[in-house]
């Protein structure tokens, strides 16, 4: 996952003068990361291989997005442009995902939009996304016994790319 923070337009939507623009932050994530931190869908659908370049532009958003842009209406369907314009043009809302906290536990929801990962670089002026999280679900009872295969897999797909901050969940939760 990559974040950030992004203004967007919404189609039918002016924004007038004065007037603060939509944001939310932003992730640009692969399809398995829903499942690997076990972020509920609440309507729709979450990305998958089908949101690639060429394809049209997808985004799930969080609960909290789709509430406080489309109070008392779902946000399926809805149409945006991401960050003045920039980008392959509009963006529908596919899915909404139940809220998280990113920055700190003790911090309320925020809104949030996540972005294919596959389409992230054509939005990006086809720019590579150089600093990467990767987000990996154990199912045993020490996460960190994964990190030497881990590492192996991605020296696998490049030798230069270094791998650092390995930390559990618990490890994050406690720092927060």
């Amino acid at each position: 996952t990559s974040l950030g923070d992004l203004n967007f337009a919404i189609e039918g939507r002016p924004v007038l003068d004065g007037e603060p623009k939509p944001r939310a932050d932003w992730q640009a994530v692969t399809p398995g990361y829903f499942a690997a931190m076990d972020l509920r869908l609440v309507e729709g659908r979450l990305l998958d291989g089908t949101d690639r370049v060429g394809a049209p532009g997808a985004v799930v958003i969080s609960r909290s997005t789709a509430e406080r842009y489309w109070p008392g209406a779902s946000a399926l369907g809805q149409r945006f442009t991401l960050g003045g314009g920039a980008g392959p043009g509009v963006v529908s809302v596919v899915g909404v995902v139940e809220d998280v906290r990113h920055s700190a536990l003790t911090d309320g929801p925020v809104t949030q939009m996540y972005l294919p990962h596959a389409q992230f670089r054509f939005w990006n002026g086809g720019s590579v996304v150089r600093v990467l999280s990767l987000v990996l679900r154990t199912d045993g009872t020490e996460p960190l016994s994964m990190v030497p295969a881990l590492r192996a897999e991605v020296q696998r797909l490049g030798p230069r790319i270094p791998v650092s901050e390995v930390r559990t969940m618990a490890e994050v939760r406690r720092a927060s």
